[in-house]
């Protein structure tokens, strides 16, 4: 459940500050980011206007809307709808050569686009299965030198902690108030190795880095002839690839507003609605004004409302450990 007070004189002020927001206009009409808690406010805001009935009830919506004085508290329970998940990937690329890993036809913004939401969701995620080019990052390094006649042998245990991190940039997308409200599944995506959990949770519209550690363990025998030294060194192979992806959100169900007065906190009356139609009112309004969203999808008929987050992803990763052994002529 999530409590608002509302603090605004008037309806069309809402809509004039999200609209004027650097960060959410992309262009003259299109607007990156959807707010669902805003779209949502806004309709509990028109339906106290219109079932205000008692004495009291008008008195605090004259002085809450037309004298702009805060009276009223407006409680928002989401726990009435459903909202589901599902990322479609376009081609990986590798970016030590700038070519796709995965098939090379479409990507996940132009399938998302040209289909619209229900073919997007019907894309199957790509997986790469091939690793082309690496980087190799020295976790340890010892020398070991024998002096002796003998051969000698030496134990090597190591067990060092590597940084996995995914990288997001967000291009448009569903907000809930002032963080993101998405989940990126990557688990169809990286099959080498254990880098990232299977979901990560996308909280910040600018983008951000997630980061998980890995653990790699080794132990070796090493062999150094009489007279020679030998250098060993524990090397973890990384990759770096990158990634286009659209987010589609799927909500459904009953949003429920219970309006409260600020003065004595007493329960003044409680509104519910399908979600469909509250996004509907609401995009019917922001479009008066000649402005759009993008990448939303109302659906009447199944009572759902779509929508797509799309960014990008750039997953730097281990994928595998080496131990290097170089042997010398001679001691040191």
């Amino acid at each position: 459940m999530l409590k608002i007070t509302a603090l605004t004189a008037a309806r069309s002020r809402i809509f004039q500050l999200h609209l004027s927001h650097p960060a959410a206009v992309m262009g003259a009409n299109d607007i990156r980011f959807f707010d669902l808690e805003e779209a949502v406010l806004d309709w509990a805001n028109l339906m106290y206007d219109r079932n205000a009935r008692s004495r009291k009830q008008r008195r605090l919506k004259r002085k809450h809307f037309v004298e702009n004085q805060p009276c009223l508290d407006i409680e928002i329970d989401w726990s009435r709808l459903s909202i589901s998940h599902k990322t479609v990937w376009g081609p990986i690329v590798d970016d030590d050569f700038g070519e796709p890993v995965g098939p090379k036809s479409g990507s996940a913004a132009t399938a998302a686009t040209s289909n619209g939401s229900r073919g997007a969701a019907e894309a199957p995620c790509l997986k790469p299965n091939e690793v082309k080019n690496v980087a190799a990052n020295v976790l340890f390094k010892t020398d070991f030198s024998n002096d002796t006649d003998e051969r000698q042998e030496y134990c090597m245990k190591v067990e060092k902690t590597t940084r996995s991190s995914c990288t997001t940039e967000i291009e448009n997308g569903l907000v809930k108030g002032a963080e993101l409200s998405a989940t990126l599944n990557i688990g169809d995506v990286l099959e080498v190795g254990a880098a990232f959990t299977r979901e990560v949770s996308l909280s910040k519209i600018e983008g951000e880095t997630i980061e998980q550690e890995m653990t790699w363990a080794a132990e070796s025998t090493i062999v150094v002839p009489p007279h020679r030294a030998a250098t060993a060194e524990m090397v973890v192979l990384e990759k770096q690839q990158t990634g286009d992806f659209v987010v589609l959100t799927t909500v459904r169900g009953t949003v429920l507003v219970r309006y409260n007065s600020l003065n004595d906190n007493s329960l003044l009356f409680s509104q519910s609605g399908k979600i469909h139609y509250v996004i509907g009112e609401y995009l019917k309004q922001v479009r008066s004004l000649g402005k759009a969203f993008r990448g939303i999808d109302v659906n009447k008929e199944q009572g759902t409302v779509i929508f797509q987050t799309k960014g990008r992803c750039t997953f730097r990763f281990g994928i595998k450990q080496m131990v290097r052994v170089n042997q010398d002529k001679k001691s040191v």
